[in-house]
């Protein structure tokens, strides 16, 4: 299905499955195999997606993408809003009290902090 390997551990919510692939895509299945969606991302991807209050989160390398979880109606979805990491990224996003949270790499830099709408 991808065109190349999946470095991270996938999320499930809501009958749907989300993974990121070293291919530069985040893939969304329904539980039972059937692909639902798919977006681009920066590039190859080693961080695990995260779903809360109906949006998926995916670090991106220089940025962190959400996407509404369940899809845009096409094939292909783009994000609903993007967020830029100054470095590179090396966790992957954590929701918790209405923040996002994204672990980076850069200049003395630790983690990005986004407050969710």
């Amino acid at each position: 299905m991808t065109g190349n390997q999946v470095g991270s551990s996938p999320a499930v919510a809501n009958g749907k499955v989300y993974f990121v692939s070293e291919d530069g895509h985040m893939y969304v299945l329904s539980t039972s195999g059937a692909l639902q969606w798919t977006a681009a991302t920066f590039h190859a991807d080693s961080s695990s997606p995260a779903v809360a209050n109906g949006v998926v989160y995916v670090g991106d390398n220089q940025t962190v993408d959400a996407y509404n979880a369940g899809g845009c109606g096409a094939a292909t979805c783009s994000p609903l809003w993007t967020g830029p990491v100054t470095g590179a990224f090396f966790a992957s996003p954590v929701v918790a009290n209405g923040m996002l949270y994204q672990g980076e790499t850069s200049n003395g830099k630790f983690m990005e902090a986004y407050k969710l709408p």
